[in-house]
């Protein structure tokens, strides 16, 4: 369906090329943020402060894991706007605020039973940290029992496409921040002040959220008595959403604490500084995540519902396999001193590792329209084993490969998991979906051979010119964007893809050049 032809469709696709335009920005102010301002804010504070801001955030990340709800709020209100069925939704979303404030209720016990004993979980700490930290404590779960109920905003602009105002609100939320803790510093507030920056930062993000829902989309919760029959179906779903987040968590969480009972602080380091390049990647891929569900949910209806499934499934999973190709073999030419230019040549040793982490992370990227058919449908058991049974598989293997190879070992567990998992996730979708996996494969993948032969013919060609500096390294990163974007279009892009491409850019280039051209008449 066309674009411009003012239908449902039309419309949501603009919203999901807005919504990652915005999406990809947020991500950019995120990955800058974490080469430049961190190292700096790390230098104002010092090392202890530091650690106690980490501390912190990370509470707040643990005290908002939201049991599943989450996802069975994106699919559920996806499905009844789908149906057009506003008052369902809005009996919905009372309901889902009703299980936020319950499980706000719990995190006000066990946080109040927690302050008192951070003290002995945090024996490592000073008397001076501890004081600091109990008020930091108390300041951000305060936070997290007021923003916790909010949560369900997310579900609900996704629902309604609104990615612009989401992702617009992440990229808020991060440049508020940094403005906020850059002043902060330069004023000498303290760590006290750095936290209250996150916090009014986050603050923003939920009044902007609330007032698109309350006042543009005109979504009223509905209070009314307790749908028994609706509430078993959101738990039943979110069990197995909590067993995904657990598992995951399991699989690559517990790694570090694998790594430095077996090897101690250096190694876990070296892994630390690859999975950090790793999550960066990781979020480059996933940007978009969350992004097609209602689509999804939409196109479940139609009558010709597998063949357009998979038509936007190939169409997708070929660009998101272009970037992660992209990203993959960037780092396999100059990842190397991309480490030792970054964080120093004890760091040289993470190259290996973020090989293997790469390639489980970003080779099966394409898989994602599945994903999400597989959340529309709420097929989420048959994956939350999968992934339970990966995390005891990594758990398991690992021990043996990090006191044999180190980081390396690590790096290698995580990677072949992944692999495993996507291998058996082709299964699940073969069998709840009934795709065909061959075609799939071929038409995202086939032409991608060619990324391959391309990264074993740069690799040697680029080590003949080592660098060390970051203007070396950028030259080289331009050297390997260029071959690859011509690799592209010689040998991997078809037919179809290179006339939307010509005519995409004919028409942006004519647009311009009548806004250059009228201004200069203007003049």
């Amino acid at each position: 369906m066309e674009i411009n032809n003012g239908t449902i469709e039309g419309n949501g696709n603009r919203k999901i090329i807005k919504g990652s335009i915005v999406a990809y920005l947020s991500l950019a102010v995120n990955i800058l943020a974490g080469i430049v301002y961190t190292p700096w804010m790390v230098r104002q504070i010092g090392q202890s402060n530091y650690g106690l801001y980490t501390l912190a955030i990370s509470i707040t990340s643990i005290l908002m894991f939201d049991f599943g709800i989450g996802s069975a709020l994106s699919r559920f209100a996806s499905q009844y706007r789908a149906k057009q069925d506003k008052q369902g939704l809005e009996r919905f979303v009372g309901l889902v605020y009703k299980l936020y404030f319950s499980i706000d209720a719990v995190i006000l016990v066990v946080s109040s039973v927690l302050f008192f004993f951070l003290g002995t979980i945090y024996a490592a700490l000073s008397e001076a940290e501890l004081a600091a930290f109990r008020v930091v404590y108390i300041m951000v779960v305060s936070y997290n029992l007021f923003a916790f109920p909010f949560a369900n905003l997310n579900g609900i602009l996704g629902a309604y496409e609104e990615f612009t105002t989401l992702k617009g609100c992440e990229l808020l939320t991060r440049v508020l921040t940094i403005v906020f803790v850059v002043f902060s510093i330069w004023r000498g507030w303290g760590l006290y002040a750095l936290v209250l920056s996150n916090i009014l930062s986050g603050v923003i993000a939920i009044a902007i959220k609330w007032f698109v829902v309350r006042l543009r989309l005109r979504v009223i919760p509905c209070w009314g008595k307790i749908d028994v029959v609706l509430l078993k179906s959101i738990l039943s779903f979110s069990i197995w959403s909590v067993v995904t987040s657990v598992s995951t968590t399991l699989g690559t969480g517990l790694l570090p604490s694998v790594i430095t009972a077996l090897l101690g602080a250096e190694a876990v380091a070296i892994y630390g500084a690859a999975n950090t390049l790793n999550g960066y990647a990781f979020l480059l891929t996933n940007a978009i995540g969350g992004m097609f569900l209602p689509k999804v949910t939409r196109l479940q209806n139609d009558a010709n519902e597998r063949a357009r499934l998979d038509g936007l499934a190939i169409r997708v999973g070929r660009i998101l396999g272009m970037l992660s190709f992209l990203i993959l073999i960037g780092f396999f030419c100059v990842g190397e001193e991309f480490f030792v230019i970054w964080m120093g040549e004890n760091y040289r040793a993470a190259y290996p590792c973020a090989c293997f982490l790469l390639i489980g992370e970003l080779a099966f990227t394409p898989f994602h329209i599945y994903d999400t058919e597989m959340l529309a449908k709420g097929i989420v058991k048959p994956q939350a084993i999968l992934y339970l049974v990966t995390a005891i598989f990594m758990l398991a293997a690992s021990i043996p490969l990090i006191s044999i190879a180190g980081a390396t070992g690590a790096g290698l567990v995580v990677g072949a998991g992944y692999t495993l998992r996507s291998a058996f996730r082709l299964i699940l979708y073969k069998k709840h979906l009934n795709i065909s996996v061959g075609m799939f494969l071929k038409s995202t993948y086939g032409k991608m051979l060619a990324y391959v032969a391309l990264a074993f013919i740069l690799k040697p060609a680029l080590n003949c010119f080592s660098v060390s500096t970051w203007a070396g390294l950028f030259l080289k990163g331009l050297v390997v964007l260029t071959v690859y974007l011509v690799t592209s279009l010689v040998f991997c892009l078809d037919k179809l893809e290179k006339q939307q491409l010509y005519g995409d850019g004919k028409v942006i280039l004519k647009s311009l050049w009548k806004r250059l051209t009228h201004k200069e008449i203007e003049k």
